[in-house]
């Protein structure tokens, strides 16, 4: 119940007292729940979980006359690491896709490449603002805990928030589109499976409005602590297996593709490009300090193409909520917003290892910036297999308007599941 009043949202409640206390979700219509998952990984009691959690992991599998296509999240690498006595923060890229392959999937792809679709497309829209062509303030729309916190708690704010698709959608779509006709497979024989640190990624596979040609692009979520239990189920060590790359042409991103998965990781990405982009310099700052870290709220003021850019990166819907409060009396008071719903970003999602606590979440956020900084390539747009694809299928807009872009709309109270 404290997560969820920190989170700003309150739907959580007590009934009764005594040995008959409960907690319940709230029958108030101004309140809902947002799916970030946290009331899951702060219950002391371990009480709470997912929906469906561990019971059908092994579904997306089980029908062998479909293509099964796995993809991880950024963050993945460097925490599920911890369910096998790997060291925090711990890189397991090679371990996790050998693991998968185990599993029995066709093929596995890195999340981390879609990533850098959305940087470019989330650049795109941000010099356009810059231009005088979009409205500033501009909101991410990465996190669908985020976005379900707008569009339920304050939907004047929906048209700020960016257009693009979160990374696993956008690759989903790619799959089910460029890639289903580069090897010539029927997209309704392609199961797509996203492995994600976040609870709230279920709830937004669902979402009508994301469909391409009648599909949904990602078929399946499985956290983290899922695809933990599914190894350990099917006898997969992490520790002991010998790894392999993520397959190609998903499977090498840039390091802007990687810090997704951290607080600020948005946002810097988004920053690398757009700086680039509008400089038209190769050598460019490629580190942008201010904008990340693990405080809730970290203020950054930045040059760009001679413009300073006021920044705020917030991690907790709770902070959230006061900015958002603060900028309906003061509107300009920041030109671009990365909100993540969850402590340290995705790396502290709601469905990620449990126990977690500062230390956990900040060792997992060094790992996935050590990996970028070990990239050559560190800037999502010099990414040959990024600019392939734009040279190959995104040379048309509409294509790049339906596997790239969404929309929102305001969203009232909806009947939530009760596990007995």
């Amino acid at each position: 119940m404290e997560i969820c009043r920190q989170q700003g949202v309150g739907f959580l409640e007590l009934k009764k007292r005594g040995a008959d206390i409960k907690v319940v979700p709230s029958k108030n219509k101004n309140k809902d729940c947002i799916y970030c998952g946290q009331c899951i990984t702060h219950c002391p009691a371990g009480s709470f979980e997912a929906v469906g959690e561990f019971e059908d992991v092994e579904k997306p599998f089980s029908d062998k006359n479909k293509t099964v296509v796995v993809q991880f999240a950024p963050s993945i690498r460097t925490s599920i690491g911890e369910g096998f006595n790997l060291p925090f923060g711990a890189d397991v890229t090679g371990k996790l896709a050998a693991g998968i392959k185990k599993l029995g999937a066709k093929n596995v792809f890195d999340v981390s490449v879609g990533a850098d679709f959305t940087t470019i497309e989330e650049a795109k829209e941000l010099i356009e603002a810059l231009h005088g062509r979009r409205k500033l303030p501009m909101f991410t729309s990465c996190c669908p805990a985020w976005v379900k916190f707008v569009e339920f708690y304050f939907p004047e704010f929906i048209p700020y928030l960016t257009t693009v698709r979160s990374p696993h959608i956008i690759l989903g779509g790619l799959i089910k589109t460029y890639w289903a006709r580069k090897t010539k497979t029927n997209p309704r024989n392609i199961i797509v499976v996203s492995i994600m640190p976040c609870v709230a990624k279920k709830y937004e596979i669902t979402r009508n409005e994301l469909e391409i040609n009648g599909l949904r692009p990602v078929d399946y979520v499985l956290t983290t602590r899922e695809l933990i239990y599914l190894f350990k189920k099917r006898e997969i060590d992490l520790q002991k297996i010998r790894p392999i790359d993520p397959e190609m042409p998903f499977g090498a991103p840039s390091g802007a593709g990687v810090i997704y998965g951290a607080s600020g990781g948005v946002m810097e990405s988004a920053l690398r490009t757009a700086i680039s982009k509008l400089s038209g310099k190769k050598n460019i700052k490629i580190n942008f300090h201010q904008v990340n870290g693990m405080k809730n709220m970290k203020e950054a003021r930045i040059k760009i193409n001679g413009r300073s850019l006021n920044a705020a990166i917030i991690n907790g819907t709770g902070e959230a909520r006061t900015i958002l409060e603060k900028m309906k009396k003061i509107p300009h008071l920041y030109d671009y917003l990365e909100v993540m719903a969850c402590p340290g970003g995705c790396i502290g999602g709601g469905g990620q290892p449990v126990p977690i606590d500062a230390k956990i979440r900040e060792s997992r956020t060094k790992g996935l910036y050590r990996i970028d900084g070990r990239k050559k390539i560190r800037l999502a747009h010099h990414n040959p297999i990024i600019k392939k694809i734009y040279q190959e299928f995104f040379e048309k807009e509409k294509n790049i308007h339906t596997v790239c872009h969404t929309r929102f709309s305001k969203k009232s109270k909806k009947p939530i599941k009760i596990l007995k």
